[in-house]
């Protein structure tokens, strides 16, 4: 039998081998593959800035970032998808900014609240849309725009009800004191057709999308929907410089948000927001991005959130104002 001056150090060597291997295995992650959700479909910005992020993030952790597409309901399919799933950092979500910003305040009946459901990790990047119009519309400046639409019916394309089309469209509209037709198609590209074919006269759309059809005078450009112009459009300007009346302080801009289910470990989130900045500073990621007219925004989770609620205070009015709903 063991005396007792032998058992007392082997005791305690026995617990600190308990807690190391404890320690090791928290210091683990990830030790499989982390799933890494987008809720819009493949192929579009948000699918190309998620494949570059798994890539990227994939090199760091020295474990596979899988990308799984779950499109549906303006994001809201693959958003529950993620906060219903283990809060262990293997199941995280890319969206559209809107999940949060938007979707509560337009899906009047939906039981699923990103707002309670999920964690912000950080914002992946910004972006403006572009104010269109159908060459031979006529306007070739902002102000003759809303002066034509105060005057004769016209009607604009957007991606789809609740979209960033249409809600800057609608914010426009409603501080320009305008009335226009809303025609929503199923997302960015027929919105660009119809324009093209004529079949609707005007359109808030993704500025990357239209460049090459504005360079052609295919479309003619009258504004962007940030504070700031487009790199990709720097000829144009932003509806607050336009001089319209109450619009001096226009800045309608949409992103993209990196979230992981709710009650993930604090310390997991830290993680990725630190990969997340880290990728939005890679030269390599900057070059892409620019292609994509994405803006990165760099901050701390809490940061994200603070500009996601302000931003949904700022959606929310405008939703109630123009009757918006996506039901």
């Amino acid at each position: 039998m063991l005396n007792r001056s032998i058992k007392r150090p082997l005791a305690c060597g026995l617990g600190a081998i308990v807690l190391c291997l404890g320690a090791n295995a928290q210091a683990a992650y990830p030790d499989r593959p982390i799933s890494l959700v987008v809720n819009f479909t493949a192929g579009g910005p948000l699918d190309m800035v998620a494949r570059l992020l798994a890539a990227k993030a994939g090199g760091e952790l020295h474990q596979t970032v899988i990308v799984e597409n779950k499109p549906g309901a303006s994001g809201t399919i693959g958003g529950e998808y993620v906060a219903r799933a283990k809060p262990d950092g293997y199941t995280l979500l890319i969206a559209v900014d809107t999940l949060v910003t938007v979707n509560p305040f337009v899906y009047k009946n939906n039981h699923f609240d990103p707002r309670t459901t999920l964690s912000t990790i950080g914002r992946c990047g910004s972006f403006n849309l572009g104010l269109v119009t159908r060459t031979g519309l006529g306007p070739t400046d902002l102000k003759q725009f809303v002066a034509m639409a105060g005057k004769q019916h016209l009607s604009y394309a957007s991606a789809g009800a609740a979209s960033p089309g249409h809600l800057a469209m609608e914010a426009f509209r409603l501080g320009a004191h305008t009335q226009m037709t809303h025609i929503p198609y199923k997302g960015n590209a027929p919105a660009v057709n119809a324009l093209l074919a004529g079949q609707v006269d005007s359109g808030f759309l993704s500025v990357s999308n239209m460049v090459p059809n504005i360079r052609a005078h295919k479309l003619v450009a009258l504004a962007v929907s940030g504070k700031t112009r487009d790199p990709l459009l720097p000829e144009v300007p932003t509806i607050a410089e336009s001089g319209l009346p109450g619009m001096q302080n226009f800045d309608m801009q949409f992103g993209f948000v990196l979230m992981a289910p709710k009650n993930t470990p604090k310390d997991i989130i830290v993680r990725w927001n630190g990969l997340l900045n880290k990728f939005l500073q890679d030269p390599d990621v900057l070059a892409k991005l620019k292609n994509l007219d994405i803006q990165p925004t760099i901050g701390t989770p809490e940061q994200a959130e603070q500009t996601l609620s302000a931003t949904a205070k700022q959606w929310q009015a405008v939703i109630e104002q123009a009757h918006i709903t996506a039901d």
